[in-house]
């Protein structure tokens, strides 16, 4: 599509450079971006798998809810990356984005109504700067190229989001510890439910509330 635009710019020049192709085409005010939206009919259209690993340690409060992400590690098949800077931020900002859905973000709609309740930032919280993991790296699998996918690239931000839902898990692994020292069934499922509700783990962990230390905290590891 574009070569068909910059086909008679090219016979213009002389054996022109692509720099001076693409200020000749400015000058003369040709359209110089391109887009294209396929089907899954096409016969070129080729299936392919990407995994993402992550393992993820977090510090739960359970006498106030209170989490802290400590450390994730994401090791993330991104087949042959072209750009890795643009890359790491899709996965970070996918990953964050993930986070928000199973622990801060909430629809909430009044029953009598309908109406949504949560529809401003004031109410609508998305996770912010101290929301995000305090360690956070992530490493790219080694010469992993693609060859059914754009110069071996392979997708990037959806096993950013998938693989968010291990906090669910890490806070279930946190709940399940400090339930070993308060002598509460460790083995009773515990049903941590997405959005704001997930603040609500303290009423899960069953801590006895006379004990002499105010602050409890138990840690998790988890890997997905």
């Amino acid at each position: 599509m574009l070569n068909l635009r910059l086909e008679p710019i090219r016979k213009k020049l002389t054996n022109p450079t692509w720099l001076q192709v693409v200020q000749a085409a400015g000058e003369e005010q040709i359209e110089l971006s391109a887009k294209y939206m396929m089907t899954d009919k096409e016969p070129e259209l080729q299936r392919y798998n990407a995994f993402s690993v992550v393992i993820l340690e977090v510090q739960l409060d359970v006498l106030t809810g209170r989490y802290e992400l400590l450390r994730a590690d994401m090791l993330e098949d991104v087949g042959l990356s072209t750009n890795p800077t643009v890359d790491v931020g899709q996965l970070e900002g996918a990953y964050v984005q993930g986070l928000g859905y199973f622990l801060t973000e909430d629809f909430v709609y009044d029953k009598t109504t309908g109406k949504l309740l949560t529809n401003d930032a004031l109410n609508y919280e998305v996770p912010l700067a101290k929301d995000i993991p305090i360690d956070f790296r992530i490493k790219f699998k080694y010469n992993a190229k693609n060859p059914k996918g754009v110069l071996g690239s392979k997708t990037v931000g959806e096993m950013g989001i998938c693989t968010a839902h291990g906090v669910t898990h890490a806070l279930r692994k946190c709940i399940y510890e400090s339930r070993k020292d308060s002598g509460y069934d460790p083995k009773e499922w515990i049903n941590i439910e997405g959005g704001k509700r997930a603040a609500g783990t303290p009423r899960c962990s069953t801590t006895p509330m006379d004990i002499s230390n105010t602050r409890g905290t138990a840690d998790a590891f988890v890997g997905l």
